[in-house]
Parts: C-alpha cells; structure tokens; sequence
C-alpha cells in the first residue's frame, strides 16, 4: 500500500513537474509572440519616424521656398512700382515733347508760308522791273526809227525855244522816271532777297530744330516701349511667383495634415507599444514565479556569487551605461537596462567587434536562446538563485534551450540584430527577473 502511496505520489510530482514545464514552454512562446509584436510595433514606430523627419523635412523645404518666393515677389513689387513711375515720367516726358514738336513744326509752317509769300512777292518785283524795262526797250526803238539816236539830238532838233524846253522837260521827267523806278525796284529786290535769305536761314533751323525733336520723341517712346515690355514681363513674372506660392502654400497645408496624421498614428502605436510592454512584464512576472516553482520542485543551487566573467573578452568600451538614456533609434528618453559594449578604438586605429565571442558570464542553464523581439537574437542564462544573465543583439546563437554552460563558454556571436544602430553587445543582469546595473556583478 504503501509502495502504492509513493508511486502515486511520484506520478504526481511527475505531472505537476511536467504541466510546470509545460506552462513555462507555453507562456516563452506567448512571451515570444508577444515581443514579436513588440519588435513589429516598434519598426512601424521607427518606419512613422523616418516619415515624420521626412514631412518635417518637406515642410522645412516648402518654407524655404515659400520664403525665397515671397522675397522674389516683393522684389517684383518694388520693380514693378519702379517701371510704373518710369512709366508715368516717360509719358509726361512725351507728351512735353509731343507739343514741342507741334509747336516747332507749326513755327516751321508759318516760316515756309512766309518764304512762300516773299518768293511770290520778289517774283512780282522782277515782274515789273522786266516790264519796265521792255517800256525803255521800246522807247530806245521808236528813237531808232525816227532816226533820234539820243535825247542831245532830240533837244537839237527843236524849232524854238518853247519846244526846246519842252522837249527838255519831258526828257528831265523821262530820265528821273527811269531812275526812280530802276532804283525802287533795286531797293526793294535787295530788301526782298535778304527777307528770303533770312526765311531761309530760319527755315533751316527750324527743320534741324523739327528732326531734333522728332529723334528725341522717337527715342523717348522707344523708351517707353522698352518700359512697357519690362512691365508686362514683370506683371507674369509676378503672376507666376503668386501661384507658385498658392501651391507651395496647398503642399505646405497637405504636409501639415501628413504630419498630424503622422503624429496620430506614432501616439497609437506608442499606446500598444506601452501596452505590449505592460504586457511583457506581466508575463515575466508569470515566467519568473513558474521559474521559482521549478527551483523550489527541482532544488537547484543558489548563486555562489563573486565576480562574474566580462561578456566579450578583449573588448571593454562601454558605449552605453545602464540607466536612463535618449534611446539611439527611437530618440525619447528610455530606460537602459544594461550596458553596451562596442569596438576597440585605439591610437593604431579600430578594432570591430563584429563576429567576436559573446561568452557566459557564469556557470548556468540557458533558460531562452532565440529572437526576442527588439533584443535580436538573444540568449538568457540561469545561474540560480534567481540571478539571471541576458545576451542580446548577437549575429549567431551557438547554444539551445536547456543546454548546461559553464562561465567563458560562447554563447552567441556579436551581431546587429533586432533594434541597433550598429554591431555591439548587450549585456544584462537581472535578479528575480528584475535588471540591475551589471557592473558591480563584472568588477
């Protein structure tokens, strides 16, 4: 009966040890899936950001731009108000000038008139000379005939005294007739000639002075064409320049709207990030008192203590300490929960730490050795005691769950995997599932 009871009680513990394990096994693999999520949710946080400082960068750029248009368009502005008063000066500047010319043309109007009226006039004055002296021609020749060759001969010829003072008196009147019109006629020719030569000398200046002021019109309205053209082109160019800024100002308002949606989405899954989290550590929680059970039920060793050995031999940089930090992917303020451990830089230069030995700190159970969400490829010893070590980021795991190591044994080779900005080792200490500042455990 007896024998009985013991066999019973064996199977018992058996069970019991087995439904332990059992529930340790299925709350890894939730603890599994739920890092995954973890991992997963904090890609499309990091994938959000890389869009954010992307929008942020867009907006940046718009507002540059919406800047250097804004200035191009009051540049415009001045120029346009500039060719507009050009404008109006050149105009006024024309019509001065439109009048000038008119003036001077209808000055050079009445002067050819006047030249016109002279020519008439100096032509009458040779008119009458000509007849004039066809009048004297004549009389010459009615002398001729009658055989009277001069006015001495005529006076000869009288009968008496009476016919020669007449004959006397007629020619005395003749001759100062001749001499009075010949000289008139002198007179006013040469008054006549000089009155046309001064026409005619202001007549030329009057035309210089008309092709003067006709060139100085001509280029004053090809300087109002010019101005003109400037102005139309500047009008489109300041058209173009306020659409540009109505669609810099329309892209600008749909990259601000991105961006709120952007930071919607990021406050969303930084909620399930949090949750997932709160829910990782309730399941260590869960995994941490089936581990105690287990070591009650199987009576393993307590943690002898003393200094444990350093994580990657030959590699001492300590890049990241443990406790707060501005997280190097996600840029918020994190807890660190364990030191970082990078490349040897040295006066001959650097060394890699890539590929090198990530060993075990002590002697103890590898209790985890997988992905693990956001840690990469990671590997987590029990050493007793409740003290656990954790490897992360590793390139190569080279031990299996359950697997008995003792401490300087490789565990897993430094990667970049999970989230990191680059290849290092992340090493924790924790006690009761709790991380704790590794470092005096290491010194």
């Amino acid at each position: 009966m007896k024998r009985v009871i013991i066999v019973l009680l064996i199977i018992s513990l058996f069970s019991i040890g087995t439904a332990v394990a059992n529930d340790v096994e299925d709350s890894r693999e939730e603890l599994n899936e739920i890092n995954e999520r973890i991992d997963e949710t904090k890609d499309e946080i990091e994938q959000i950001n890389e869009r954010q400082n992307k929008t942020v960068n867009e907006i940046e750029n718009l507002n540059e731009q919406q800047a250097e248009t804004t200035d191009e368009i009051e540049n415009l502005d001045e120029q346009l108000l500039a060719t507009k008063n050009e404008l109006e000066i050149i105009d006024a500047k024309l019509t001065d000038k439109t009048k000038e010319l008119e003036l001077v043309e209808e000055q050079l109007k009445n002067t050819q008139n006047e030249l016109k009226e002279v020519g008439e006039e100096l032509n009458r004055t040779i008119a009458e000379a000509s007849e004039h002296e066809v009048m004297m021609a004549k009389r010459v020749r009615v002398m001729y005939m009658n055989r009277t060759t001069s006015y001495l001969e005529l006076l000869l010829e009288s009968e008496s005294i009476n016919e020669l003072l007449d004959r006397l008196e007629i020619i005395r009147n003749v001759v100062s007739f001749d001499q009075n019109i010949l000289e008139e006629l002198e007179l006013y020719r040469t008054k006549v000639d000089a009155q046309k030569a001064r026409l005619e000398d202001k007549e030329q200046e009057i035309t210089v002075l008309v092709e003067s002021v006709s060139a100085q019109k001509l280029l004053i309205e090809r300087t109002k064409d010019e101005r003109s053209n400037l102005l139309t082109k500047l009008t489109n160019q300041q058209k173009e320049h306020e659409n540009l800024l109505v669609r810099l100002e329309d892209q600008e308002r749909k990259r601000n709207t991105t961006l709120v949606s952007l930071e919607n989405e990021e406050e969303k899954f930084e909620r399930r990030l949090d949750e997932l989290e709160r829910t990782s550590k309730q399941l260590e929680r869960k995994i941490q008192e089936l581990i105690r059970q287990q070591n009650e039920r199987n009576r393993r060793a307590e943690f002898a203590g003393g200094v444990m050995q350093w994580p990657v031999p030959g590699f001492y940089r300590v890049t990241s300490p443990f406790g707060y930090r501005v997280h190097p992917v996600f840029r918020t303020r994190r807890m660190h929960l364990g030191i970082d451990i990078g490349s040897n830089v040295t006066n001959r230069g650097r060394q890699s730490i890539n590929g090198r030995n990530f060993v075990a700190a002590a002697d103890g159970t590898v209790i985890f050795a997988g992905r693990f969400g956001g840690y990469g490829n990671t590997v987590i010893i029990d050493h007793g005691g409740d003290v656990t070590t954790l490897y992360a980021h590793g390139s190569r795991i080279l031990v299996t769950d359950g697997q008995m190591v003792d401490r300087g044994d490789p565990v897993m080779t430094v990667g970049s995997t999970g989230v990191s900005t680059g290849p290092h080792a992340h090493f924790e200490v924790r006690v009761n599932g709790t991380p704790v500042d590794p470092m005096p455990y290491l010194r």
